[in-house]
Order: C-alpha cells, then structure tokens, then sequence
C-alpha cells in the first residue's frame, strides 16, 4: 500500500513537471487587438530590454510569427479598406518565452517597409502596448514592459 502511494505520487510529480517544462519549451502566445485609422502594413515587434532599440520588423504577411537569430521577434499585417473600417485588427504573437518584453507597432501607409521620421518625432501612426507617449521623449523599456508567464489575450492598443 505504501509504495503503490509513493509510486503514484511521484507519478503525479513526473506529469505535473513535464507539463510545466513542456508549456516553457514551446513559448506562450500573446494577443489582442490594434485599433487605427489608415490603411497600409503593421509592422509589430515584441522585443526583451536587449533589443528594445530595435525597429526592424521580422515575419511574414498574413500575420505569421517570426523570430530572428538576434532575438527579434514579430508579424507583419496587412490592413485593407475592410480592416480600416472596422477600425481594429486581432493580432497574435507565437512561441514567447517566459520573460520580460515591451510591444511597439506602427503602420507603414507609404510602403516603404519602415517608420518614417520627422523633426518632431514618427510620421505614420505608431503606438506601444501600455499607451506610453510621453511628450518630447521617446517611452522607457521599464515604462512600457510586462511579464509573460502565461498566455495574455487582452492586449489592447492603438496606432495614431
């Protein structure tokens, strides 16, 4: 009797551990909504406090996650006459390791596969998830972070 209850716990242990290292292994997966006004691509990025200067935008139309070998990881979405009058898009982001990221996107309208910049700051819409915009300065990766230990489905922001 007590090794057929020592046999089961330590069986119960075993699943418990191998479910917890298998939901690690694969990553979790994180998504919501964008709202916007314009039609053109979005370009996401979910970027760690090491690549959080970065804006090249990895991933495949059609919003399929991609990660590069230098950690940056995105998709890119195409928003049509349909998208913009909805006014909001589903996103989602595959495979996130446990960790601390910041979320930053913007929508490309002319096409050139990058944010454009003026003198006073972007001049496509753009937005971060937390709606950091401070004023004169671009937002902090410790005002614009989160964890992920789990997966997150009630991401919410928008590009203006």
């Amino acid at each position: 009797m007590g090794r057929t209850v020592i046999s089961i716990f330590t069986i119960i242990v075993l699943m418990t551990c191998t479910g917890l290292a298998y939901a690690n292994s694969t990553g979790f997966t994180i998504s919501g909504k964008i709202t916007f006004s314009k039609t053109g691509t979005i370009y996401l990025l979910i970027l760690d406090r090491d690549h959080f200067k970065d804006y090249e935008v990895l991933g495949k139309k059609g919003g399929e996650t991609e990660k590069s070998t230098d950690g940056n990881t995105g998709i890119i979405i195409e928003v049509g006459d349909k998208e913009k009058e909805a006014g909001e898009i589903p996103f989602e982001l595959k495979n996130i390791p446990t960790g601390t990221y910041a979320i930053r996107a913007f929508i490309d309208t002319n096409g050139n596969g990058k944010l454009d910049k003026g003198k006073f700051g972007p001049k496509e819409p753009w937005g971060n998830f937390k709606s950091i915009r401070p004023l004169m300065r671009s937002a902090t990766f410790d005002e614009m972070k989160f964890d992920v230990e789990n997966d997150i489905n009630t991401i919410k922001f928008e590009l203006k």
